[in-house]
């Protein structure tokens, strides 16, 4: 995914946007941070079968715990209106 991020256009940057976010990416300018209301539902699985996966002498994290009420990412690009 991020060599698609890096190689794509506008356009190409905004189907991946809208497929890993698929309510959208909000900025929060009194905290310079991104967040979102929801990440793709792959992810999570993603999440849980690498959680389960990973070495036996840490915690298994439940899928439950690992969803949080807002998602912070870094490295996206500013949120443009129209989306």
């Amino acid at each position: 995914m991020s060599k698609m991020w890096v190689s794509g256009d506008f356009h190409a940057k905004q189907k991946l946007q809208k497929f890993v976010f698929p309510e959208g990416v909000a900025y929060d300018k009194e905290n310079n941070d991104y967040r979102t209301e929801k990440v793709n539902s792959v992810f999570d699985l993603i999440s849980y079968f690498s959680a389960s996966c990973g070495p036996k002498n840490k915690r298994p994290i439940s899928v439950s715990a690992n969803r949080s009420g807002l998602v912070a990412g870094t490295g996206l690009e500013p949120v443009t209106f129209g989306l």
